[in-house]
C-alpha cells in the first residue's frame, strides 16, 4: 500500500474506491463522497505523487470520471503538494503505464 501524501487525510475503508481492472494493486487512497443534495456522487482524493500517477489514471479511466477539479497548486509554500499529472497544453500527450495516452482537450481558468 503506497503511503498518503498527507498522513493526517484519513481513507475511510467502506467508501473507499477499489481498483478492479486488476492491474497491480487495488487501492488508491480516494473516496466515494455521497450527498442528499448532490445530483452525483464525486471522488476525493490526494493529487497524486510520482509513483502513483499511474494508480491515479487507473481509477479516472475505470470509474469513468468525466470532470477533474484540483484545489490545490502542484506546489504550495514551497512544498511539493503532488505532481503534474496532465498534458500542461492541449497538443501534448502524456504516457501513463506504457500503455494508456492521454491528451487534454479543455482548461478551465483558475479562481
Amino acid at each position: 500500500m503506497v503511503e498518503p501524501v498527507a498522513q493526517n487525510v484519513i481513507c475511510n475503508d467502506y467508501t473507499r474506491v477499489i481498483l478492479k481492472d486488476g492491474k497491480g494493486s487495488d487501492y488508491i487512497h480516494a473516496n466515494y463522497v455521497k450527498g442528499n443534495n448532490l445530483l452525483n456522487t464525486f471522488i476525493c482524493t490526494q493529487g497524486p505523487m510520482l509513483n502513483t500517477i499511474e494508480d491515479f489514471w487507473r481509477m479516472i479511466v475505470c470509474e469513468h470520471v468525466a470532470h477533474i477539479v484540483m484545489l490545490c497548486d502542484t506546489v504550495e509554500m514551497g512544498k511539493n503538494k503532488c505532481e503534474q499529472y496532465w498534458p500542461l497544453s492541449q497538443d501534448q500527450k502524456m504516457e501513463v503505464g506504457g500503455a494508456v495516452t492521454f491528451t487534454a482537450f479543455a482548461f478551465a481558468n483558475k479562481i
